[in-house]
Protein backbone atom coordinates (compact mmCIF):
# COMPACT_ATOMS: atom_id res chain seq x y z
CA UNK A 1 0.00 0.00 0.00
CA UNK A 2 1.44 3.47 -0.86
CA UNK A 3 1.21 6.69 1.15
CA UNK A 4 -2.00 8.33 -0.12
CA UNK A 5 -0.08 12.19 0.45
CA UNK A 6 1.83 10.98 -2.37
CA UNK A 7 -0.35 9.51 -4.88
CA UNK A 8 -0.74 11.79 -8.20
CA UNK A 9 -4.16 11.91 -9.60
CA UNK A 10 -4.75 11.71 -12.98
CA UNK A 11 -7.27 12.82 -15.39
CA UNK A 12 -8.12 12.19 -18.67
CA UNK A 13 -7.66 15.39 -20.78
CA UNK A 14 -7.76 16.28 -24.66
CA UNK A 15 -4.79 17.54 -26.58
CA UNK A 16 -6.38 20.47 -27.28
CA UNK A 17 -4.31 23.49 -25.83
CA UNK A 18 -6.56 26.48 -24.13
CA UNK A 19 -4.85 29.71 -25.17
CA UNK A 20 -4.83 31.44 -21.34
CA UNK A 21 -4.61 35.14 -23.02
CA UNK A 22 -8.23 33.93 -25.09
CA UNK A 23 -10.56 37.32 -23.73
CA UNK A 24 -13.47 34.50 -23.65
CA UNK A 25 -10.56 31.98 -21.37
CA UNK A 26 -10.86 35.25 -18.73
CA UNK A 27 -14.66 35.48 -18.55
CA UNK A 28 -14.37 31.96 -17.73
CA UNK A 29 -11.81 32.74 -15.05
CA UNK A 30 -13.77 35.16 -13.73
CA UNK A 31 -16.57 32.83 -14.08
CA UNK A 32 -14.93 30.59 -11.67
CA UNK A 33 -13.60 33.38 -9.17
CA UNK A 34 -17.34 34.25 -8.83
CA UNK A 35 -17.99 30.52 -7.63
CA UNK A 36 -15.14 30.40 -5.54
CA UNK A 37 -16.27 33.98 -3.86
CA UNK A 38 -19.92 32.03 -2.93
CA UNK A 39 -17.56 29.80 -0.66
CA UNK A 40 -14.75 31.48 -0.13
CA UNK A 41 -14.25 34.94 1.46
CA UNK A 42 -12.91 37.50 -1.23
CA UNK A 43 -9.96 38.35 0.79
CA UNK A 44 -8.46 35.23 1.02
CA UNK A 45 -8.66 33.85 -2.52
CA UNK A 46 -7.61 37.72 -3.27
CA UNK A 47 -4.18 37.13 -1.33
CA UNK A 48 -3.98 33.54 -2.06
CA UNK A 49 -3.62 34.66 -6.08
CA UNK A 50 -1.98 37.48 -5.65
CA UNK A 51 1.08 35.78 -3.42
CA UNK A 52 0.91 33.31 -6.38
CA UNK A 53 1.29 35.98 -9.11
CA UNK A 54 4.11 37.47 -7.11
CA UNK A 55 6.13 34.29 -6.41
CA UNK A 56 6.47 33.83 -10.21
CA UNK A 57 7.76 37.34 -10.40
CA UNK A 58 4.96 38.79 -12.08
CA UNK A 59 5.21 42.70 -12.05
CA UNK A 60 2.54 44.05 -9.56
CA UNK A 61 0.69 46.75 -12.25
CA UNK A 62 0.02 43.50 -13.87
CA UNK A 63 -0.88 41.77 -11.31
CA UNK A 64 -3.32 44.47 -9.97
CA UNK A 65 -4.70 44.22 -13.56
CA UNK A 66 -5.22 41.05 -13.16
CA UNK A 67 -7.11 40.39 -10.23
CA UNK A 68 -9.40 43.36 -10.93
CA UNK A 69 -10.36 42.06 -13.98
CA UNK A 70 -11.69 38.84 -12.77
CA UNK A 71 -13.45 41.10 -9.69
CA UNK A 72 -10.58 40.17 -6.70
CA UNK A 73 -9.46 42.89 -4.59
CA UNK A 74 -6.75 45.24 -5.78
CA UNK A 75 -3.13 44.22 -5.28
CA UNK A 76 -2.49 46.60 -2.92
CA UNK A 77 -5.06 45.51 -0.70
CA UNK A 78 -4.19 41.76 -1.05
CA UNK A 79 0.17 42.77 -0.38
CA UNK A 80 -1.44 44.20 2.76
CA UNK A 81 -3.20 41.06 3.74
CA UNK A 82 -0.61 39.10 2.50
CA UNK A 83 1.85 40.98 4.69
CA UNK A 84 -0.44 40.23 7.47
CA UNK A 85 -0.50 36.11 6.52
CA UNK A 86 3.01 36.28 6.01
CA UNK A 87 3.94 37.93 9.76
CA UNK A 88 1.95 34.92 11.44
CA UNK A 89 -0.94 37.18 12.60
CA UNK A 90 -4.02 34.72 11.79
CA UNK A 91 -5.89 36.10 14.12
CA UNK A 92 -6.32 39.39 11.85
CA UNK A 93 -5.95 38.14 9.14
CA UNK A 94 -9.29 35.48 9.55
CA UNK A 95 -10.97 38.50 11.54
CA UNK A 96 -14.00 39.60 8.88
CA UNK A 97 -14.44 43.23 9.56
CA UNK A 98 -15.65 43.96 6.09
CA UNK A 99 -19.42 42.77 6.25
CA UNK A 100 -18.57 39.22 5.74
CA UNK A 101 -21.58 38.24 7.32
CA UNK A 102 -23.54 35.43 5.48
CA UNK A 103 -26.95 36.31 3.19
CA UNK A 104 -29.68 35.26 1.33
CA UNK A 105 -28.61 34.90 -2.45
CA UNK A 106 -29.94 37.66 -4.67
CA UNK A 107 -32.56 35.06 -6.34
CA UNK A 108 -33.50 33.59 -2.69
CA UNK A 109 -35.17 37.33 -1.77
CA UNK A 110 -36.35 37.55 -5.40
CA UNK A 111 -37.22 34.29 -6.66
CA UNK A 112 -39.92 36.04 -9.23
CA UNK A 113 -36.65 37.67 -10.97
CA UNK A 114 -35.11 34.62 -11.13
CA UNK A 115 -37.85 32.90 -13.41
CA UNK A 116 -38.60 35.90 -15.26
CA UNK A 117 -35.02 35.80 -16.27
CA UNK A 118 -35.10 31.96 -17.20
CA UNK A 119 -38.06 32.92 -19.29
CA UNK A 120 -36.34 35.85 -20.66
CA UNK A 121 -32.76 34.21 -21.45
CA UNK A 122 -34.81 31.00 -23.21
CA UNK A 123 -37.03 33.44 -25.27
CA UNK A 124 -33.61 35.68 -26.34
CA UNK A 125 -31.96 32.67 -27.31
CA UNK A 126 -34.65 31.52 -29.66
CA UNK A 127 -34.46 34.17 -31.51
CA UNK A 128 -32.57 33.69 -35.23
CA UNK A 129 -29.46 36.61 -34.36
CA UNK A 130 -28.32 34.41 -31.36
CA UNK A 131 -26.53 37.37 -30.40
CA UNK A 132 -27.42 37.01 -26.84
CA UNK A 133 -25.33 38.51 -24.15
CA UNK A 134 -25.14 38.59 -20.06
CA UNK A 135 -25.12 42.03 -20.40
CA UNK A 136 -28.55 41.49 -21.65
CA UNK A 137 -29.85 39.75 -19.01
CA UNK A 138 -28.03 42.36 -16.46
CA UNK A 139 -30.23 44.69 -17.77
CA UNK A 140 -33.05 42.64 -17.72
CA UNK A 141 -32.65 41.80 -13.90
CA UNK A 142 -32.21 45.93 -13.62
CA UNK A 143 -35.24 46.48 -15.40
CA UNK A 144 -37.47 43.74 -12.68
CA UNK A 145 -35.83 44.68 -10.25
CA UNK A 146 -36.84 48.08 -10.35
CA UNK A 147 -40.04 47.82 -11.28
CA UNK A 148 -40.66 45.13 -8.18
CA UNK A 149 -38.85 47.34 -5.75
CA UNK A 150 -40.35 50.91 -7.45
CA UNK A 151 -36.86 52.05 -7.57
CA UNK A 152 -35.99 54.57 -9.60
CA UNK A 153 -32.95 54.78 -10.83
CA UNK A 154 -30.50 57.44 -12.39
CA UNK A 155 -28.49 57.77 -15.41
CA UNK A 156 -25.28 56.20 -14.58
CA UNK A 157 -25.93 54.02 -11.92
CA UNK A 158 -24.99 50.57 -12.08
CA UNK A 159 -26.71 47.54 -13.03
CA UNK A 160 -27.92 45.76 -9.18
CA UNK A 161 -26.96 42.41 -10.78
CA UNK A 162 -22.96 42.94 -12.13
CA UNK A 163 -22.49 41.02 -15.89
CA UNK A 164 -20.14 38.62 -14.35
CA UNK A 165 -22.57 37.11 -11.61
CA UNK A 166 -25.29 37.46 -14.81
CA UNK A 167 -22.59 35.25 -16.67
CA UNK A 168 -22.81 32.60 -13.18
CA UNK A 169 -26.24 32.46 -13.56
CA UNK A 170 -26.20 31.59 -17.74
CA UNK A 171 -23.42 28.90 -16.52
CA UNK A 172 -25.83 27.00 -13.36
CA UNK A 173 -29.08 27.55 -15.74
CA UNK A 174 -27.05 25.54 -18.41
CA UNK A 175 -25.64 27.87 -20.75
CA UNK A 176 -22.98 27.39 -22.91
CA UNK A 177 -20.61 30.03 -24.27
CA UNK A 178 -19.07 30.08 -27.73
Amino acid sequence: PSDSSGDEYVMDIDAEELNFNDKILLNDIGDLAEMCKLKCETKYLSTLVYMSLRFFDIKRENVDEYLKSIGFMSAQTSHKWAKVFSKGDYEEFSNDLCGGKQTDSFYDTFPEIEADGKAFVVQACSQKSGEFKASDLAQFIDEKYCELTKIKKQIGDDFIRLERSCRLDLRRWGAKFE
